[in-house]
Order: C-alpha cells, then structure tokens, then sequence
C-alpha cells in the first residue's frame, strides 16, 4: 500500500551536498537513486518511492515495499538518517 510522509531538512544542510553524497551511498548498496534538490525517484530489492524538496521539507511517497517492512520502520529510519545527515556528508 502507497504512502507518504514529510520530514524537516536542517536548514543548514547544502542540499546540493546532501543529494551527491545520497547518490553515491545509493550506488554503492545497489539503490537506484536518480533526482535532484527538488524531486527524484528511488528503487530498491522491493522497495520504490519517490521524493519532492520544497523550502526545507522533504515529502517521501512510498509506492512499493515488502508487506513485512512497516511504514513506521520507514518513517523512523528515514528520520533517523535526515537527523544525524551531518554524520554522512
């Protein structure tokens, strides 16, 4: 079942930064990630979604993912790595 959720991004964080460091961790655990600072799309073992950026908030919209992942082990995972994102870039 689809859904979607939105997230505050640091104001701080360079979204350009953000979005090349994304991109290169994607591609090295096998997650297709294609987008940009305002939108993109993401694909992985079971998993596909895509994701719009306006003024510092992040709307992720979640059309595939396994019937055993729930959505808040998504939400808090996501949440998890957007506020410790400073550890990534």
């Amino acid at each position: 079942m689809a859904f979607s959720f939105t997230v505050d991004l640091p104001a701080e964080v360079d979204l350009d930064k953000a979005l090349a460091t994304a991109t290169k961790e994607a591609k090295k655990n096998g997650v297709d990630f294609s987008g940009d600072t305002s939108k993109g799309k993401v694909s992985a073992k079971g998993f596909a979604g895509s994701y719009v950026i306006t003024d510092h908030k992040m709307t992720i919209n979640i059309d595939k993912k396994p019937f055993f992942v729930s959505e808040n082990m998504i939400i808090d995972g996501v949440s998890d790595v957007i506020k410790n994102i400073d550890q990534y870039l």
